[in-house]
């Protein structure tokens, strides 16, 4: 028995070495994250000063974005020293967090691709000569090639690595004990990392959000604000069921989001995303319409999402499932 149970430990390689320098890589990703939190706020208040030509984002958003900076500081700095230890949970976790930067990275450049050329047609050197052909294509090349390194090949990375057999066996022996992260598939897992979010951002809305558009008519005062207490609490609840595998935790998640979609189509009208955008100082030059049809799309891959997850609601899963 000794002979079985030692077997497969025989049968990896070691990756202590690599996880030490992705620890630090992910590490100084932290602290590259939070030294741009900290230095928006300065930012910001210069360009408000100096405005010139540049759109300068506005005091919710600079807030906003100071938040999620420091957030992911947080984030890489811990999963960089639970990978430096070894540490079952910051696999999970960052398998996760790079399989969600991976596809937000491949939608970021789908949509690059969509708006980028009318972007810079518009666009003027000096306010005066527009972008000719050939200029048009350079820096649309080149910045497509940047957002690529940053959004596809990193996380691409990243999922090679920790998916890899050596790199799990590696952290299983280093963490023989079972983690939080593995009482779930890590699919469900995903899922409750993002109705956490979801619960984040609807907190967000019922903070800063005087109004509430609601099928053709704007919901305003108490009425608004309790709506998104009921719905932040939900899916503050969903966050919880779902990473515990409740049945009826898949049921509500599909319902929530089909509800939020027709929601949305319903009431975009007076929504105004891209008015509202403009309004923070944010200067992309898009209409309604394809801010819609992002949000929508968005909107049905997470459906689609849930429906390939639904296997793991029934009964048991079994732990140590990847996203996949």
């Amino acid at each position: 028995m000794n002979l079985t149970s030692t077997a497969p430990e025989k049968e990896f390689q070691d990756r202590s070495r690599w996880l030490v320098l992705v620890g630090l890589a992910e590490i100084f990703i932290g602290c590259l994250c939070g030294l741009i939190g900290l230095l928006l706020p300065i930012v910001s208040r210069y360009f408000q000063q100096n405005p010139g030509e540049v759109y300068v984002a506005g005091d919710i958003s600079t807030v906003l974005n100071v938040g999620m900076f420091l957030a992911l500081a947080l984030l890489f700095v811990l999963l960089g020293a639970g990978t430096i230890k070894g540490r079952r949970w910051a696999r999970d976790l960052m398998l996760i967090t790079a399989w969600i930067w991976l596809t937000v990275g491949v939608l970021t450049i789908a949509l690059l691709i969509m708006i980028l050329p009318s972007q810079l047609s518009r666009s003027s050197i000096s306010g005066q000569d527009t972008i000719g052909g050939s200029e048009l294509a350079l820096i649309m090349t080149t910045y497509l090639v940047l957002v690529g390194l940053a959004y596809i090949v990193l996380p691409g990375l990243l999922v090679l690595l920790y998916s890899g057999r050596n790199v799990r066996m590696t952290f299983e022996r280093r963490d023989p004990r079972p983690r939080w992260t593995g009482k779930c598939p890590l699919s469900v897992l995903t899922a409750s990392q993002f109705l956490a979010g979801g619960a984040v951002t609807l907190g967000i809305l019922l903070i800063y959000s005087p109004e509430l558009p609601l099928f053709g008519r704007v919901v305003t005062g108490v009425s608004a604000r309790l709506i998104l207490i009921a719905a932040t609490l939900l899916s503050a609840y969903l966050t919880w069921a779902t990473y515990k595998l409740k049945p009826h935790s898949w049921w509500l998640s599909i319902c929530f989001s089909a509800l939020s979609l027709v929601w949305f189509v319903g009431s975009r009208s007076h929504l105004g995303l891209a008015r509202r955008i403009e309004g923070e100082g944010f200067s992309l030059q898009l209409d309604d319409k394809t801010l819609s049809s992002v949000v929508v799309t968005l909107g049905i891959i997470w459906m689609i999402f849930l429906i390939i997850i639904k296997k793991h609601f029934r009964r048991s899963a079994p732990p140590g499932d990847s996203v996949q």
